[in-house]
């Protein structure tokens, strides 16, 4: 498993002109994404901006104490899911997005 990872890094690498390290294409991945979507993104469109560049796996929504939602999202660039890229990804109850972050647990 560990080889596809490096060959999967080293093709995501490449592409985004950035070293083959998880926090290098994770951030390169988010800058992207928040490129394509305006500076008040909705939800859908940050998700419809990273489902353009790989299947989304959407987990649980947790509300947060002061209403807001929290969401990981996994972007799933590479063949097995716990080598894609996490994001967090933090909205209002009307869907709009307040922040997404690279998810940076080592």
């Amino acid at each position: 498993m560990w080889r596809e990872n490096e060959i999967c890094y080293e093709r995501l690498a490449s592409e985004f002109s950035v070293s083959p390290t998880y926090a290098e294409i994770g951030s390169a991945i988010l800058d992207r994404i928040k490129g394509q979507t305006g500076p008040h993104p909705n939800r859908s469109e940050i998700l419809s901006s990273m489902s353009l560049l790989a299947p989304i796996i959407e987990h649980e929504k947790i509300p947060l104490s002061n209403g807001d939602i929290k969401q990981i999202v996994t972007l799933n660039t590479c063949k097995f899911t716990e080598n894609g890229f996490d994001f967090i990804l933090i909205f209002s109850k009307e869907d709009l997005v307040i922040d997404l972050l690279l998810y940076l647990d080592d």
